[in-house]
């Protein structure tokens, strides 16, 4: 009787819309608390705790939003340290992810409660107790698209419904003083957020947003006295170096040393990142001649870039695909679960972890959460989404132009990094995991519910079949970059070192390996080392009496290796040898120190390159092109039916 009872309350309209609003409100809750718990006080890499220090000092810099590190440094006055960063994001994601069941409910039914799920789906979960102002990127795009839905519900007061159409361009505004380089993703989420207003004026009012962000921008920047040191030439400074490398001549303008023009064609190029030009990197004489020239931030510098992409087109599609392979594959930096030292204490328990922190580390650190989260997994269930949605003709829906609008900017944000990249790093795709996650839910959701009744197949506008043709570009060009770039490798070469002692006096071998691989990467032995009777002592291998080589095989770019032997009163002499050269080193020194030894790559073969190039962007075209007919024919066979 308890239970008939109990399923006869349950059939109460009312009452079943309060139990799905308390158990919205309790999921969103205890997932708020688990988060913030189990990464108590937040993780602090090397640069959020740079940007804590311009928050604390409240001195800002371009390299990082100023923006954001003015909010960061509101906060610091009620929460303090990486705390206050942490808990902002997520009041941000899950209220928005809070508002987005309540609203999707009447409409889609009780399935709606699954998007509160959505932050604990591999990778989305990854930077939740992170400071990133990427993960604060994903924080702010996902409200204003919240808000943008949430306007244009049937609210009986109309005011209520302009303030949230008002606030929701804010966040989505926002966005591009998070991160500069976002521009273009905003692009579908304003159209979407101002859809109400009519085409014409839905089109002049988020152009009129788009073209007053960079005003805003600069009055922002020198009313905070932020100097402007040009971040962005560090993207022209990757490409010309990645240029230099595949065209094998030095692309920088300006004055270089015939040495410093040697290494920038043979040793400090990196599919990885950008870093070993920086400042910090071991071809940091790059950005310091740069700087020297004054030709950092200089019309000189980018007009140098632009003529070696028009000069070299073809190296230059060459050069933007290792990096964006690695960035969808294999990023660097999926989890980073640590804390940077800092004197303030502020880090996270790991030694023992707290429970909660352990979960949510072995979740993190976990097969699934790492296999599946990755930017190629987003990418393609963007695509799918967009498919799905264009085949069954829910765009002419709500909430299908909601998810279409989500998955366009997931879409667009990721493929923006095949332009514009300087590190294969995670965390730029952080909304992109996002964006694919709630778009293709909604459209599963959708799906489901016009399941037994299809939205009628209209007579389609110009504007709407415009709209459907740019979508499915974007997820073919991205599609087909994404499968190309998986089958894309540069040129190898094999190359085999040998290293002979010559006498009974030791030697000692610290590193072989290439001179462009990033610091904080590079591996003391990289390839196959085989030390035969060499003996492993403290960080180096060591000769014995036997005489007997080091033979070292490593597959690589055409790039230098480099050879590092300790010196010293006792070490002897050894030979270096490899195909078409032989060297004799002596490691004898007064005192103990180190020598480097550098193997230039043999010359390289230009006619080979250029077949290659040609090759690549041959085949990457007929990839997008022929998925675009693929997209057209499936999204074409449902509305034939």
């Amino acid at each position: 009787m308890g239970i008939l009872r109990f399923r006869l309350k349950m059939q109460n309209p009312g009452l079943r819309q309060f139990a799905y609003a308390l158990s919205v409100l309790v999921t969103t809750i205890l997932g708020f608390a688990f988060v913030i718990s189990a990464n108590y006080p937040g993780y602090l890499n090397g640069d959020s705790l740079y940007q804590l220090q311009e928050a604390l000092s409240e001195t800002y810099g371009d390299w990082h939003s100023p923006s954001i590190t003015v909010l960061w440094s509101v906060l610091l006055d009620f929460l303090p340290g990486p705390v206050g960063f942490i808990v902002f994001d997520n009041l941000l994601i899950w209220s928005a992810l809070a508002g987005l069941a309540l609203a999707l409910r009447p409409r889609l039914g009780a399935w709606s409660y699954l998007i509160l799920f959505m932050p604990l789906l591999p990778g989305a979960f990854n930077y939740l107790g992170h400071v990133h102002t990427d993960a604060m990127l994903a924080a702010i795009l996902l409200a204003g698209a919240s808000l943008a839905y949430l306007a244009q519900c049937d609210w009986r007061s109309r005011r209520l419904a302009i303030c949230l159409q008002i606030a929701a361009n804010l966040f989505i505004a926002a966005g591009f003083l998070t991160r500069l380089n976002a521009v273009f993703c905003l692009i579908p989420l304003l159209l979407y957020a101002n859809s109400n207003l009519g085409a014409r004026r839905t089109i002049l009012l988020s152009g009129a947003v788009l073209a007053v962000l960079p005003l805003i921008y600069s009055v922002q920047n020198t009313l905070l006295q932020v100097p402007n040191s040009h971040p962005g030439d560090s993207i022209k400074t990757y490409q010309l170096l990645a240029l230099s490398y595949h065209e094998q001549e030095n692309q920088f303008p300006g004055k270089w040393r015939e040495e410093e023009a040697r290494q920038i064609v043979e040793s400090c190029y990196s599919p990885v990142q950008w870093d070993t030009a920086s400042n910090w990197g071991q071809c940091r004489f790059i950005s310091q001649n740069l700087r020297a020239q004054g030709l950092w931030g200089s019309r000189t510098l980018t007009e140098s870039w632009l003529k070696a992409i028009i000069d070299h087109p073809r190296s230059y599609f060459a050069m933007l695909v290792p990096t964006f392979k690695k960035s969808m594959f294999d990023p660097n930096s999926r989890q980073m679960l640590y804390s940077a030292d800092n004197p303030w204490g502020w880090m996270v328990q790991d030694n023992p972890p707290r429970p909660d922190t352990q979960i949510a580390q072995d979740y993190a650190r976990s097969k699934l959460n790492d296999r599946v989260g990755r930017p190629w997994v987003f990418g393609l269930l963007s695509v799918i989404g967009l498919l799905t949605l264009f085949r069954l003709n829910l765009q002419s829906t709500k909430e299908g132009r909601f998810a279409l609008a989500v998955l366009l900017s997931g879409l667009i944000y990721l493929i923006t990094y095949f332009f514009f990249n300087v590190s294969a790093e995670y965390r730029y795709f952080y909304w992109c995991g996002f964006a694919a996650y709630l778009g293709l839910i909604i459209v599963i959701l959708c799906a489901l519910k016009t399941a037994r009744k299809r939205p009628p197949t209209a007579t389609r506008s110009h504007a709407e079949r415009a709209v459907k043709l740019t979508s499915l570009v974007i997820a073919a060009f991205s599609a087909g970059m994404i499968t190309f770039a998986f089958t894309f490798n540069l040129p190898a070469t094999k190359r085999i070192i040998t290293l002979t002692p010559l006498d009974e006096k030791p030697v000692s071998v610290t590193r072989i390996g290439s001179t462009a691989t990033p610091l904080w990467m590079a591996p003391a032995f990289e390839g196959d080392t085989r030390p035969m009777t060499w003996d492993w002592i403290g960080h180096a291998y060591q000769s014995t009496s036997r005489l007997s080589p080091v033979v070292a095989s490593l597959d690589g770019l055409r790039q230098t290796i480099e050879i590092k032997l300790e010196t010293g009163p006792d070490n002897g002499r050894v030979a270096i040898d490899e195909v078409g050269m032989h060297r004799v080193v002596d490691t004898y020194s007064e005192q103990p120190g180190i020598q480097t030894i550098q193997l230039p790559p043999s010359p390289g073969e230009q006619r080979k390159k250029r077949r290659f190039n040609t090759g690549v962007s041959n085949t990457a075209l007929i990839y997008v092109l022929g998925l675009l007919f693929l997209f057209l024919r499936l999204t074409r066979a449902r509305a034939a039916q």
